[in-house]
């Protein structure tokens, strides 16, 4: 998860605009298939307010809670 904290700004700058290759690089991470990439950054757009709350710099336990807010808001 050393990646995701490194990347967290472009990330979160892809997740704002809903595609881009560091939201690909990350849904590829968490096997999202190629199928519904697009659906898993739909819905991550759409909560990205939430997801950008969570201050990565505070270490493991927020990275965790960014990961599980991402599973909880692209369950099916």
């Amino acid at each position: 998860m050393d990646t995701l904290f490194v990347n967290y700004e472009n990330l979160l700058q892809d997740i704002a605009q809903g595609k881009g290759e560091y939201l690909s690089a990350f849904g590829k991470m968490l096997h999202v298939p190629s199928v519904h990439q697009q659906t898993f950054a739909n819905r991550l757009q759409q909560h990205y307010a939430d997801l950008s709350d969570i201050n990565l710099s505070q270490g493991d336990v927020q990275v965790k809670q960014f990961i599980n807010q991402v599973i909880r808001v692209t369950a099916p």
